[in-house]
């Protein structure tokens, strides 16, 4: 597994007379230069290899450098193009020996005073069981993969273009971590698409119980008649006869009366 650390990440501390700079055709479009001899950078890491990469730029002149881990022994790096060549991108200046697996520090030193010294990224190499560490380390790392392609660590997201004519050695590396992250990619993106569905669900549980009616009209008494509008007296008669015909006639003669009761009349 490999991490890309950009020339201008905080992690690294520069001393005084570096300047930024940058291309298209550099990494996340930055360089950090100097032409100042003694001065330094440093990267504190955790790993077990790391390689630096920069740019040499059309001068005669030789760019040096120096590379030390720990506060060892320094190794020298010497770059130089012709005055006719193109600028050299992605140009390995320095890869360390396999180192233990812990935390270390690098020093970066420009020797030279003749070329410029252009430092572009760092690539930082990791066991795979140290991958679970990434979120414990002290120390900020970033993770990149070619063509404007997003990758995803325990710790943070970087977006990286790599253009034509980069060194295989930067392509390998940066395609090894790219493939190495997938999985957490996959994850984090099924994860936040099970968050947002179950926060959908219940929003519309919540407003179905607010929306729903606590005294619902149950309708009428049981055996109550309704009648239609049609069947009341557009006069006023409020009559619940109305409309249906002349009302039952409630006179019955005394002779109706008298036979039917059994008794007789007093006026008789």
């Amino acid at each position: 597994m490999s991490l890309i650390i950009d020339d201008q990440d905080q992690s690294i501390q520069y001393s005084s007379g570096w300047e930024r700079a940058g291309s298209d055709r550099e990494f996340n479009h930055t360089t950090t230069a100097s032409s100042t001899q003694g001065a330094t950078a440093r990267l504190a890491f955790l790993g077990t290899r790391i390689s630096v990469f920069g740019t040499i730029s059309i001068r005669p002149e030789v760019a040096e450098s120096q590379y030390s881990i720990d506060d060892g022994d320094p190794v020298t790096f010497q770059g130089a193009t012709t005055a006719q060549g193109p600028d050299t991108y992605h140009q390995l200046f320095f890869r360390s020996p396999e180192l233990s697996d812990g935390p270390h520090i690098l020093t970066v030193t420009n020797i030279g005073t003749e070329n410029v010294l252009w430092l572009d990224y760092f690539l930082v190499e990791l066991p795979e069981a140290d991958r679970g560490r990434l979120a414990t380390a002290t120390i900020t790392v970033t993770s990149a993969r070619p063509r404007e392609t997003v990758v995803a660590t325990s710790l943070s997201v970087i977006t990286v273009s790599i253009p034509e004519g980069t060194s295989e050695a930067a392509k390998l590396a940066a395609q090894g971590s790219s493939s190495a992250n997938a999985g957490v990619i996959a994850g984090g993106v099924i994860g936040a698409i099970c968050f947002v569905l179950l926060a959908f669900l219940a929003i519309c549980m919540i407003n179905r119980r607010l929306r729903r009616p606590t005294n619902a009209y149950a309708g009428p008494p049981l055996g109550t008649v309704i009648l239609p509008p049609e069947s009341f007296s557009r006069q006023g008669n409020a009559s619940p006869f109305g409309g249906f015909g002349p009302a039952p006639s409630m006179h019955m003669s005394q002779a109706s009366l008298s036979g039917s009761s059994g008794f007789r009349s007093p006026h008789r």
